[in-house]
Protein backbone atom coordinates (compact mmCIF):
# COMPACT_ATOMS: atom_id res chain seq x y z
CA UNK A 1 0.00 0.00 0.00
CA UNK A 2 3.19 2.69 0.68
CA UNK A 3 4.40 1.32 -2.51
CA UNK A 4 1.17 2.56 -4.49
CA UNK A 5 0.92 6.00 -2.47
CA UNK A 6 4.75 6.78 -3.25
CA UNK A 7 4.23 5.55 -6.83
CA UNK A 8 0.99 8.22 -7.02
CA UNK A 9 3.24 10.71 -5.92
CA UNK A 10 5.78 10.23 -8.12
CA UNK A 11 3.03 9.99 -11.16
CA UNK A 12 1.63 13.56 -9.88
CA UNK A 13 5.12 15.11 -9.06
CA UNK A 14 6.21 14.41 -12.86
CA UNK A 15 2.71 15.47 -14.31
CA UNK A 16 3.42 18.71 -12.32
CA UNK A 17 7.18 19.00 -13.64
CA UNK A 18 5.59 18.33 -17.42
CA UNK A 19 2.78 20.88 -17.45
CA UNK A 20 5.18 23.60 -15.95
CA UNK A 21 7.87 22.97 -18.55
CA UNK A 22 4.97 23.10 -21.56
CA UNK A 23 3.56 26.06 -20.53
CA UNK A 24 6.88 27.93 -20.57
CA UNK A 25 7.47 26.56 -23.86
CA UNK A 26 4.34 27.88 -25.08
CA UNK A 27 5.09 31.45 -23.70
CA UNK A 28 8.42 31.08 -25.54
CA UNK A 29 6.52 31.48 -29.00
CA UNK A 30 4.22 34.10 -28.11
CA UNK A 31 6.91 36.14 -25.90
CA UNK A 32 8.70 38.21 -28.06
CA UNK A 33 12.87 38.82 -27.55
CA UNK A 34 14.03 40.41 -24.38
CA UNK A 35 16.59 43.00 -24.96
CA UNK A 36 18.98 40.92 -22.71
CA UNK A 37 18.00 38.36 -26.07
CA UNK A 38 19.24 40.80 -28.52
CA UNK A 39 22.27 42.07 -26.60
CA UNK A 40 23.65 38.86 -25.74
CA UNK A 41 23.35 37.82 -29.37
CA UNK A 42 25.24 40.51 -30.35
CA UNK A 43 28.18 38.91 -28.28
CA UNK A 44 27.48 35.97 -30.49
CA UNK A 45 27.98 37.94 -33.51
CA UNK A 46 31.11 38.81 -32.05
CA UNK A 47 32.91 35.37 -30.67
CA UNK A 48 35.69 36.23 -28.00
CA UNK A 49 37.26 35.35 -25.09
CA UNK A 50 34.97 36.53 -22.80
CA UNK A 51 33.29 40.34 -22.41
CA UNK A 52 33.14 43.59 -21.29
CA UNK A 53 30.82 42.67 -18.80
CA UNK A 54 30.35 38.92 -18.46
CA UNK A 55 32.86 35.95 -19.97
CA UNK A 56 31.81 34.36 -22.50
CA UNK A 57 29.45 31.14 -21.33
CA UNK A 58 26.44 33.03 -22.94
CA UNK A 59 27.59 33.61 -26.49
CA UNK A 60 28.88 29.91 -26.24
CA UNK A 61 25.13 28.97 -25.84
CA UNK A 62 23.62 31.12 -28.38
CA UNK A 63 26.27 31.07 -30.63
CA UNK A 64 25.57 26.79 -30.63
CA UNK A 65 22.10 27.61 -31.16
CA UNK A 66 21.84 30.16 -33.82
CA UNK A 67 24.10 28.49 -35.73
CA UNK A 68 22.47 25.26 -35.64
CA UNK A 69 19.10 26.68 -35.85
CA UNK A 70 19.65 30.33 -37.82
CA UNK A 71 19.03 33.44 -36.85
CA UNK A 72 15.61 33.54 -35.04
CA UNK A 73 13.92 34.96 -31.86
CA UNK A 74 12.84 31.13 -31.10
CA UNK A 75 16.42 29.97 -31.65
CA UNK A 76 17.67 32.13 -28.93
CA UNK A 77 14.82 31.57 -26.61
CA UNK A 78 15.14 27.38 -27.17
CA UNK A 79 18.86 28.59 -26.35
CA UNK A 80 17.90 29.14 -22.97
CA UNK A 81 14.62 26.87 -22.59
CA UNK A 82 16.74 23.99 -23.67
CA UNK A 83 19.93 25.00 -21.14
CA UNK A 84 17.13 25.28 -18.41
CA UNK A 85 16.30 21.75 -19.10
CA UNK A 86 19.41 20.48 -18.50
CA UNK A 87 19.53 22.10 -15.44
CA UNK A 88 16.46 20.35 -13.66
CA UNK A 89 17.80 16.94 -15.08
CA UNK A 90 21.42 17.71 -13.15
CA UNK A 91 19.57 19.18 -10.45
CA UNK A 92 17.26 15.77 -10.07
CA UNK A 93 20.21 13.41 -10.47
CA UNK A 94 22.07 15.81 -7.84
CA UNK A 95 18.77 15.58 -5.22
CA UNK A 96 18.88 11.73 -5.81
CA UNK A 97 22.18 11.32 -4.67
CA UNK A 98 21.04 13.20 -0.90
CA UNK A 99 17.36 12.23 -1.42
CA UNK A 100 14.82 9.64 -1.65
CA UNK A 101 13.04 9.18 -4.85
CA UNK A 102 10.06 10.92 -4.10
CA UNK A 103 11.05 13.44 -1.99
CA UNK A 104 13.69 14.67 -4.99
CA UNK A 105 10.99 14.26 -7.28
CA UNK A 106 9.07 16.79 -5.39
CA UNK A 107 12.02 19.16 -4.75
CA UNK A 108 12.17 19.60 -8.10
CA UNK A 109 8.41 20.19 -8.92
CA UNK A 110 9.05 23.16 -6.25
CA UNK A 111 12.08 24.59 -7.86
CA UNK A 112 10.84 23.72 -11.18
CA UNK A 113 7.55 25.99 -10.55
CA UNK A 114 9.47 29.38 -9.35
CA UNK A 115 9.59 32.23 -11.40
CA UNK A 116 13.24 31.88 -10.98
CA UNK A 117 13.19 29.20 -13.82
CA UNK A 118 11.00 30.70 -15.88
CA UNK A 119 13.07 33.91 -15.80
CA UNK A 120 15.74 31.47 -17.13
CA UNK A 121 13.49 29.99 -19.88
CA UNK A 122 12.06 33.07 -20.94
CA UNK A 123 15.69 35.44 -20.79
CA UNK A 124 19.16 35.07 -22.11
CA UNK A 125 21.26 35.92 -18.96
CA UNK A 126 24.68 34.69 -18.39
CA UNK A 127 22.50 33.33 -15.24
CA UNK A 128 21.10 30.68 -18.12
CA UNK A 129 24.51 28.79 -18.78
CA UNK A 130 25.42 29.10 -15.18
CA UNK A 131 22.63 27.53 -13.23
CA UNK A 132 23.49 25.04 -15.67
CA UNK A 133 27.12 24.82 -14.90
CA UNK A 134 26.85 25.44 -10.79
CA UNK A 135 24.60 22.27 -10.51
CA UNK A 136 26.79 20.09 -12.79
CA UNK A 137 29.49 21.74 -10.17
CA UNK A 138 27.51 21.15 -7.10
CA UNK A 139 26.65 17.58 -8.72
CA UNK A 140 30.40 16.61 -9.14
CA UNK A 141 31.69 17.71 -5.69
CA UNK A 142 28.64 15.58 -3.83
CA UNK A 143 30.07 12.24 -6.11
CA UNK A 144 33.62 13.54 -5.00
CA UNK A 145 33.06 13.81 -1.17
CA UNK A 146 30.52 12.10 -0.55
CA UNK A 147 30.64 9.09 -2.61
CA UNK A 148 34.82 8.79 -3.00
CA UNK A 149 34.68 9.24 -6.70
CA UNK A 150 37.83 10.49 -7.49
CA UNK A 151 37.80 10.90 -11.29
CA UNK A 152 35.18 13.49 -9.75
CA UNK A 153 37.41 15.85 -8.46
CA UNK A 154 38.44 16.78 -12.10
CA UNK A 155 34.66 16.94 -13.59
CA UNK A 156 34.33 19.54 -10.99
CA UNK A 157 36.85 21.59 -11.65
CA UNK A 158 35.89 21.45 -15.28
CA UNK A 159 32.36 22.20 -14.02
CA UNK A 160 33.45 25.10 -11.75
CA UNK A 161 35.73 27.02 -14.14
CA UNK A 162 33.06 26.82 -16.57
CA UNK A 163 30.98 28.38 -14.52
CA UNK A 164 33.35 31.25 -14.51
CA UNK A 165 33.64 31.31 -17.87
CA UNK A 166 29.64 32.42 -17.22
CA UNK A 167 30.07 34.80 -14.37
CA UNK A 168 32.05 36.21 -12.05
CA UNK A 169 29.90 34.78 -9.25
CA UNK A 170 30.68 31.56 -9.44
CA UNK A 171 34.28 32.15 -7.79
CA UNK A 172 31.90 31.04 -4.57
CA UNK A 173 32.72 27.83 -5.73
CA UNK A 174 36.09 27.11 -4.87
CA UNK A 175 35.60 29.34 -2.11
CA UNK A 176 32.71 27.17 -0.93
CA UNK A 177 34.20 23.80 -1.09
CA UNK A 178 37.04 24.89 0.71
CA UNK A 179 35.25 26.33 3.61
CA UNK A 180 33.74 23.00 3.50
CA UNK A 181 36.46 21.14 3.64
CA UNK A 182 38.03 23.28 6.64
CA UNK A 183 34.00 23.29 8.86
CA UNK A 184 33.73 19.63 8.12
CA UNK A 185 35.04 17.21 10.59
CA UNK A 186 34.23 14.29 8.43
CA UNK A 187 35.63 15.32 5.37
CA UNK A 188 38.55 17.90 6.56
CA UNK A 189 41.00 14.73 6.00
CA UNK A 190 40.54 15.40 2.21
CA UNK A 191 42.42 18.08 2.68
CA UNK A 192 45.68 15.92 3.07
CA UNK A 193 44.80 14.51 -0.26
CA UNK A 194 46.15 15.90 -3.54
CA UNK A 195 42.39 15.89 -5.15
CA UNK A 196 40.99 18.70 -3.71
CA UNK A 197 43.70 21.03 -5.42
CA UNK A 198 43.76 19.16 -7.65
CA UNK A 199 40.07 20.24 -8.54
CA UNK A 200 40.92 23.79 -8.03
CA UNK A 201 43.69 23.84 -10.14
CA UNK A 202 41.93 22.66 -12.73
CA UNK A 203 39.20 25.50 -12.02
CA UNK A 204 41.85 27.68 -12.12
CA UNK A 205 43.41 26.74 -15.45
CA UNK A 206 40.05 26.70 -16.92
CA UNK A 207 39.51 30.56 -15.94
CA UNK A 208 42.01 31.20 -18.27
CA UNK A 209 39.94 32.79 -21.55
CA UNK A 210 38.72 35.00 -19.19
CA UNK A 211 41.99 36.35 -17.67
CA UNK A 212 43.49 36.41 -21.16
CA UNK A 213 40.88 38.82 -22.41
CA UNK A 214 41.32 40.82 -19.58
CA UNK A 215 45.29 41.01 -19.54
CA UNK A 216 44.34 42.00 -23.19
CA UNK A 217 42.10 44.97 -22.09
CA UNK A 218 43.64 46.35 -19.06
CA UNK A 219 41.20 44.12 -16.83
CA UNK A 220 38.25 46.53 -18.12
CA UNK A 221 35.68 43.34 -17.28
CA UNK A 222 37.26 42.70 -13.65
CA UNK A 223 37.41 46.33 -12.66
CA UNK A 224 33.48 46.79 -13.55
CA UNK A 225 32.10 44.37 -11.87
CA UNK A 226 34.36 45.02 -8.90
CA UNK A 227 35.50 48.49 -8.18
CA UNK A 228 32.81 49.71 -10.68
CA UNK A 229 30.05 48.14 -8.91
CA UNK A 230 31.31 49.27 -5.38
CA UNK A 231 32.39 52.87 -6.52
CA UNK A 232 28.95 54.34 -5.58
CA UNK A 233 28.08 52.68 -2.31
CA UNK A 234 25.53 54.25 0.03
CA UNK A 235 23.24 53.29 3.23
CA UNK A 236 19.87 52.56 2.16
CA UNK A 237 17.28 50.57 4.85
CA UNK A 238 14.75 50.59 1.97
CA UNK A 239 16.83 48.27 -0.15
CA UNK A 240 16.99 45.67 1.49
CA UNK A 241 12.97 44.83 1.71
CA UNK A 242 13.02 45.28 -1.68
CA UNK A 243 15.29 42.17 -1.99
CA UNK A 244 13.31 40.66 -0.11
CA UNK A 245 10.19 41.26 -1.68
CA UNK A 246 11.94 40.04 -5.19
CA UNK A 247 13.46 37.05 -3.89
CA UNK A 248 9.95 36.28 -2.57
CA UNK A 249 8.49 36.69 -5.85
CA UNK A 250 10.92 35.14 -7.30
CA UNK A 251 10.80 31.79 -4.87
CA UNK A 252 8.01 31.73 -3.72
CA UNK A 253 6.81 30.81 -0.01
CA UNK A 254 9.91 28.20 0.39
CA UNK A 255 12.23 31.21 0.80
CA UNK A 256 10.54 31.97 4.56
CA UNK A 257 11.54 28.26 5.27
CA UNK A 258 15.05 28.20 4.05
CA UNK A 259 15.18 31.93 6.10
CA UNK A 260 13.94 30.14 9.16
CA UNK A 261 16.69 27.17 8.80
CA UNK A 262 19.43 29.61 7.67
CA UNK A 263 18.31 31.63 11.42
CA UNK A 264 18.75 28.04 13.20
CA UNK A 265 21.89 27.40 11.49
CA UNK A 266 23.28 30.72 12.87
CA UNK A 267 22.01 29.64 16.57
CA UNK A 268 23.17 26.39 16.76
CA UNK A 269 26.88 27.87 15.46
CA UNK A 270 26.77 30.01 18.51
CA UNK A 271 25.96 27.23 20.82
CA UNK A 272 29.02 25.58 18.89
CA UNK A 273 26.90 22.89 17.20
CA UNK A 274 27.49 22.20 13.74
CA UNK A 275 25.69 20.57 11.42
CA UNK A 276 25.40 17.15 9.78
CA UNK A 277 27.79 17.02 7.00
CA UNK A 278 25.35 16.95 4.08
CA UNK A 279 23.65 19.66 5.43
CA UNK A 280 26.95 21.92 6.25
CA UNK A 281 27.65 20.94 2.48
CA UNK A 282 24.34 22.64 1.27
CA UNK A 283 25.14 25.94 3.71
CA UNK A 284 28.49 26.30 2.11
CA UNK A 285 27.23 26.65 -0.99
CA UNK A 286 24.03 28.78 -0.57
CA UNK A 287 24.43 30.77 2.40
CA UNK A 288 27.62 33.03 1.47
CA UNK A 289 25.81 33.34 -2.02
CA UNK A 290 22.63 34.83 -0.24
CA UNK A 291 23.16 36.14 2.72
CA UNK A 292 26.37 37.96 1.01
CA UNK A 293 24.33 39.70 -1.38
CA UNK A 294 21.73 40.09 1.28
CA UNK A 295 24.54 41.91 3.39
CA UNK A 296 25.31 43.97 -0.04
CA UNK A 297 21.70 45.46 -0.22
CA UNK A 298 22.42 47.55 2.06
CA UNK A 299 23.99 49.56 0.18
CA UNK A 300 23.08 49.00 -3.35
CA UNK A 301 20.18 47.75 -5.46
CA UNK A 302 20.69 43.91 -5.84
CA UNK A 303 19.24 42.48 -8.82
CA UNK A 304 16.88 39.36 -8.96
CA UNK A 305 19.02 37.26 -10.77
CA UNK A 306 22.28 37.73 -8.57
CA UNK A 307 21.06 35.25 -5.88
CA UNK A 308 20.11 32.59 -8.18
CA UNK A 309 22.76 30.10 -7.93
CA UNK A 310 22.16 29.81 -4.20
CA UNK A 311 19.21 28.53 -4.11
CA UNK A 312 20.47 24.85 -5.62
CA UNK A 313 21.82 24.01 -2.58
CA UNK A 314 19.11 25.67 -0.80
CA UNK A 315 16.41 23.79 -2.45
CA UNK A 316 18.44 20.38 -1.59
CA UNK A 317 18.46 21.34 1.95
CA UNK A 318 14.95 22.15 2.18
CA UNK A 319 13.85 18.97 0.82
CA UNK A 320 14.43 17.41 3.98
CA UNK A 321 11.62 19.68 5.33
CA UNK A 322 9.01 20.15 2.96
CA UNK A 323 5.63 19.06 3.95
CA UNK A 324 2.24 18.86 2.63
CA UNK A 325 1.79 22.72 3.85
CA UNK A 326 4.77 24.14 2.44
CA UNK A 327 3.71 22.13 -1.18
CA UNK A 328 0.39 23.64 -1.08
CA UNK A 329 1.77 27.03 -0.66
CA UNK A 330 4.41 26.90 -2.91
CA UNK A 331 2.82 25.63 -5.98
CA UNK A 332 -0.67 27.84 -5.40
CA UNK A 333 1.37 31.10 -4.90
CA UNK A 334 3.01 29.93 -8.22
CA UNK A 335 0.10 28.95 -9.94
CA UNK A 336 -1.40 32.28 -9.25
CA UNK A 337 2.27 34.49 -10.94
CA UNK A 338 2.19 31.99 -13.62
CA UNK A 339 -0.78 32.99 -14.30
CA UNK A 340 -1.00 36.82 -14.04
CA UNK A 341 2.43 36.21 -15.94
CA UNK A 342 0.60 34.27 -18.81
CA UNK A 343 -1.81 37.19 -19.06
CA UNK A 344 0.51 39.82 -18.83
CA UNK A 345 2.52 38.20 -21.83
CA UNK A 346 -0.43 37.84 -24.07
CA UNK A 347 -2.37 41.06 -23.06
CA UNK A 348 -0.25 43.58 -21.55
CA UNK A 349 -2.66 44.81 -18.90
CA UNK A 350 0.34 46.07 -17.06
CA UNK A 351 2.42 49.04 -19.47
CA UNK A 352 5.88 48.34 -18.09
CA UNK A 353 7.82 51.81 -17.96
CA UNK A 354 10.97 50.79 -18.62
CA UNK A 355 13.29 49.45 -21.93
CA UNK A 356 13.02 45.91 -19.91
CA UNK A 357 10.53 44.02 -21.84
CA UNK A 358 9.61 42.26 -24.83
CA UNK A 359 6.94 44.25 -26.26
CA UNK A 360 7.67 46.93 -29.47
CA UNK A 361 10.98 45.90 -30.53
CA UNK A 362 10.05 45.01 -33.84
CA UNK A 363 8.16 47.34 -34.66
CA UNK A 364 10.87 49.89 -33.77
CA UNK A 365 13.09 47.68 -36.24
CA UNK A 366 10.18 48.00 -39.12
CA UNK A 367 9.58 52.21 -38.64
CA UNK A 368 13.80 52.14 -38.42
CA UNK A 369 13.91 50.23 -41.43
CA UNK A 370 11.54 52.86 -43.49
CA UNK A 371 13.27 56.21 -41.72
CA UNK A 372 16.53 54.68 -43.80
CA UNK A 373 14.79 54.81 -46.80
CA UNK A 374 14.32 58.49 -46.34
CA UNK A 375 17.22 59.30 -44.80
CA UNK A 376 19.96 56.69 -46.56
CA UNK A 377 23.15 58.44 -45.76
CA UNK A 378 22.39 58.58 -42.00
CA UNK A 379 24.07 56.26 -39.29
CA UNK A 380 21.64 55.14 -36.52
CA UNK A 381 22.55 55.68 -32.93
CA UNK A 382 20.58 55.26 -29.56
CA UNK A 383 21.93 55.78 -25.45
CA UNK A 384 20.06 54.29 -23.14
CA UNK A 385 22.11 51.69 -21.92
CA UNK A 386 22.82 48.75 -24.99
CA UNK A 387 18.59 48.01 -25.35
CA UNK A 388 17.48 50.06 -28.19
CA UNK A 389 20.64 49.42 -30.22
CA UNK A 390 20.93 45.65 -29.29
CA UNK A 391 17.02 45.46 -30.86
CA UNK A 392 17.96 47.45 -33.91
CA UNK A 393 21.10 45.19 -34.77
CA UNK A 394 19.35 42.18 -34.35
CA UNK A 395 16.43 42.86 -36.55
CA UNK A 396 18.02 44.67 -39.51
CA UNK A 397 21.57 43.71 -40.97
CA UNK A 398 22.88 47.58 -40.93
CA UNK A 399 25.79 48.73 -37.96
CA UNK A 400 24.16 50.80 -34.98
CA UNK A 401 25.96 52.53 -32.85
CA UNK A 402 25.49 53.33 -28.90
CA UNK A 403 26.66 55.47 -26.17
CA UNK A 404 29.91 55.81 -27.26
CA UNK A 405 28.96 58.31 -30.22
CA UNK A 406 28.33 60.95 -27.52
CA UNK A 407 31.84 59.64 -25.82
CA UNK A 408 30.24 57.90 -23.10
CA UNK A 409 30.97 54.63 -21.82
CA UNK A 410 29.06 51.28 -23.78
CA UNK A 411 29.72 48.49 -22.52
CA UNK A 412 30.74 45.97 -25.09
CA UNK A 413 30.27 48.45 -27.80
CA UNK A 414 33.56 49.76 -26.94
CA UNK A 415 35.56 46.79 -27.04
CA UNK A 416 34.60 45.61 -31.00
CA UNK A 417 37.22 47.35 -32.85
CA UNK A 418 34.86 50.65 -33.87
CA UNK A 419 36.56 53.89 -35.05
CA UNK A 420 34.48 56.65 -34.45
CA UNK A 421 36.34 59.04 -36.26
CA UNK A 422 35.31 57.79 -39.99
CA UNK A 423 31.95 59.23 -38.60
CA UNK A 424 33.44 62.16 -38.88
CA UNK A 425 31.24 64.77 -40.75
CA UNK A 426 28.15 62.24 -41.34
CA UNK A 427 24.76 62.80 -40.68
CA UNK A 428 22.41 60.62 -38.28
CA UNK A 429 19.52 59.94 -36.78
CA UNK A 430 19.30 59.75 -32.95
CA UNK A 431 16.84 57.17 -31.47
CA UNK A 432 15.63 58.02 -27.80
CA UNK A 433 13.48 55.77 -25.82
CA UNK A 434 10.89 57.70 -23.88
CA UNK A 435 10.15 55.36 -21.31
CA UNK A 436 7.10 57.48 -19.44
CA UNK A 437 5.67 59.18 -22.62
CA UNK A 438 2.30 60.87 -22.06
CA UNK A 439 1.60 61.48 -25.30
CA UNK A 440 2.51 60.53 -28.83
CA UNK A 441 3.21 63.55 -30.04
CA UNK A 442 6.44 64.69 -30.84
CA UNK A 443 7.82 66.59 -27.79
CA UNK A 444 11.29 68.21 -26.82
CA UNK A 445 13.00 65.61 -25.00
CA UNK A 446 16.99 65.25 -25.55
CA UNK A 447 19.04 67.82 -27.59
CA UNK A 448 21.30 69.63 -25.39
CA UNK A 449 23.81 66.90 -25.56
CA UNK A 450 23.81 66.13 -28.95
CA UNK A 451 24.53 69.89 -29.85
CA UNK A 452 27.82 69.19 -28.38
CA UNK A 453 28.75 66.78 -31.20
CA UNK A 454 26.25 67.92 -34.32
CA UNK A 455 26.04 71.05 -35.82
CA UNK A 456 22.26 71.24 -36.13
CA UNK A 457 19.28 69.07 -34.57
CA UNK A 458 16.21 68.90 -35.87
CA UNK A 459 13.12 66.96 -33.86
CA UNK A 460 11.20 64.16 -35.95
CA UNK A 461 8.00 62.30 -35.76
CA UNK A 462 8.21 59.77 -33.04
CA UNK A 463 8.25 56.03 -33.48
CA UNK A 464 4.87 54.36 -31.37
CA UNK A 465 4.84 50.70 -30.99
CA UNK A 466 1.35 49.63 -30.01
CA UNK A 467 -0.45 46.66 -28.41
CA UNK A 468 -3.39 46.60 -30.60
CA UNK A 469 -4.75 50.30 -30.88
CA UNK A 470 -3.06 50.82 -27.64
CA UNK A 471 0.16 52.75 -27.69
CA UNK A 472 2.49 51.15 -25.49
CA UNK A 473 6.12 52.37 -26.34
CA UNK A 474 7.52 55.39 -27.64
CA UNK A 475 11.03 56.63 -29.25
CA UNK A 476 11.98 60.07 -29.74
CA UNK A 477 13.91 60.47 -33.30
CA UNK A 478 15.99 63.40 -33.94
CA UNK A 479 17.85 64.22 -37.39
CA UNK A 480 21.55 65.23 -36.63
CA UNK A 481 23.38 67.14 -38.90
CA UNK A 482 27.23 66.54 -39.20
CA UNK A 483 28.93 64.95 -36.67
CA UNK A 484 32.17 66.43 -35.41
CA UNK A 485 33.75 63.30 -33.96
CA UNK A 486 35.04 62.47 -29.83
Amino acid sequence: MLKGKVLELEKWVWSGIIIVNLVRLINEFIMGPMPQDMYYYFYAEHPDWAYFDHPAGIMVLLKSFTTLFGKSVISVKMANYACTIITQIIFYKTARLFLEKAQSLLTLLLLNVTILFSVLSFNSTPDVPLMLCWTLSIYCLARAIFDHKNIYWIFAGLAMGASFNCKYTAIALPMGLIAYLLLSGVHRKSLKTIYPYLAIGVTFLAYAPVIYWNLQNEFASLLFQSSGRTASLKLNLTNPLGTIGSQLLLIGPLLILLIIHFYKFGLNLLKGKFPASKVLFFICFSLPIIGGFFLISFTQWVKINWMMPGYITGFLWMGYYINKNWTRWQVGFSLLIHLFLFIQILFYIIPIKSDDTWVGWDQLSEQVETLQESYPDHFVFSIDGYKTTAALSFYLEDKFYGKNILGQPALQYDYIGDNLNILRGQDALFIDSNKRFESIESEEHYTQKLYDYFDEVTRLKPIIAYKGKRAVRKWSVYRCNNYKGL
